[in-house]
């Protein structure tokens, strides 16, 4: 089947294109969003974009089930000048328009969208710079005039295209592709918590330096990505290595770069911010000198729920951490996505191969009854 996926040309303007579903899809996601009010990640200025395209996604669910009048002229208490009136849904969007959201396009050029951002810009595009500037310079009333026309408008057309039929079929396809890399990500940390009750969490981010991001192409990023993950899932970097998630993501302001999520036999290791420096090394080294990276068990106090260092099955807080992190890793998509001519950009180890079940039970068997739940969103 057929769906109709947004993307940007390498001039940066927004195109419709028709995809098939089978193909390869690309994930992305900022760092720095963080779901459920959790304080898992500061933003930095390419997750405020983000959480910019998220506050779009979300106003455009508004705009899709509301019958109000979002905007109208009316006459001012004086009848000498003219007032806007907006709904709250309008003044939602005025205040959007206000952050600058006309350079998201640009910024996102290397980047496909959700259904519903993809029409927000497909609609407004070539009027935000106009209407951004008449907004933040005052208006005339020929021009408040003209403004409210063109907003009101447009959020027709909006909600004329989102009731549509074919659009909600786009929509459900694009959250269920993201549901399903939740699910397949989701089921490979259980497999790893069910074959070892304690796991050493390991999470770091590898990116380029400054002066070569222009260097970094798509080709070249994942010639140094392989190179890593061949070398991580063969201990050559760190010693019993048990799994690992990765997922690429490409930025504005730090270019290409990687977010790692990995699982070490715990039994044998406990000293996750020295592992983390090791593997973070290597990377610099495997990149010619071109990479760096940050440690995130140096900032495991920043985090609300930590899911980084030694986490037991039986830990719920910890588990929680290891769900949010795993979850604004994966679930990207649902907001942008980066275009790499059909390389994967989620890449996880091998499933692990479960224990022999004629061996004596765990314990406490309600643990990793629990700890499923916890990883799958449930509690």
């Amino acid at each position: 089947m057929n769906i109709l996926t947004p993307i940007t040309s390498q001039q940066g303007v927004i195109e419709m294109k028709i995809k098939d579903q089978s193909e390869d899809e690309a994930i992305y996601y900022k760092n720095s969003l963080t779901f459920d009010g959790s304080n898992l990640i500061e933003l930095h200025s390419d997750g405020n974009f983000i959480k910019l395209i998220k506050e779009i996604d979300d106003l455009m669910k508004e705009i899709a089930i509301s019958n109000e009048v979002h905007f109208d002229i009316t006459d001012a208490k004086n009848n000498r000048s003219k007032k806007a009136k907006c709904s709250s849904v309008g003044d939602k969007l005025i205040e959007l328009i206000r952050k600058n959201i006309r350079l998201i396009p640009t910024y996102f050029c290397k980047h496909s969208t959700s259904p519903r951002v993809y029409l927000f810009f497909r609609i407004l595009r070539r009027r935000l710079e106009a209407i951004t500037s008449a907004i933040k310079s005052g208006l005339t009333i020929d021009e408040l005039s003209k403004i409210t026309f063109i907003l009101a408008r447009a959020l027709h057309w909006m909600q004329y295209v989102m009731r549509h039929a074919k659009f909600k079929r786009a929509v459900r396809s694009h959250e269920n592709t993201s549901q399903q890399n939740l699910r397949s990500v989701v089921k490979y940390i259980i497999a790893l918590f069910e074959k070892h009750s304690r796991l050493l969490i390991l999470r770091i981010d590898l990116y380029f330096l400054k002066k070569y991001y222009e260097s970094i192409t798509p080709q070249l990023n994942r010639v140094y990505l392989d190179k890593f993950l061949r070398a991580l899932s063969e201990n050559r970097i760190v010693p019993d290595v048990v799994g690992y998630i990765s997922t690429t993501e490409f930025g504005y302001i730090r270019g290409f770069h990687q977010h790692v999520f990995i699982a070490l036999n715990s039994n044998e290791h406990q000293r996750d911010i020295f592992l983390t420096e090791e593997i973070g090394k290597y990377w610099t080294n495997c990149t010619d000198q071109k990479g760096n990276y940050n440690n995130c068990a140096k900032r495991k106090d920043e985090y609300k729920y930590c899911g980084v260092g030694m986490v037991h099955v039986s830990e719920t807080d910890k588990l929680k951490g290891i769900r949010l992190a795993i979850a604004y890793m994966v679930k990207g998509d649902y907001y942008v996505k980066t275009l790499l001519e059909k390389q994967r950009t989620l890449r996880k180890g091998v499933m692990p191969k479960m224990k022999n079940k004629m061996g004596a039970p765990r314990k406490n068997p309600e643990d990793t009854a629990n700890m499923c739940l916890i990883l799958q969103g449930k509690f």
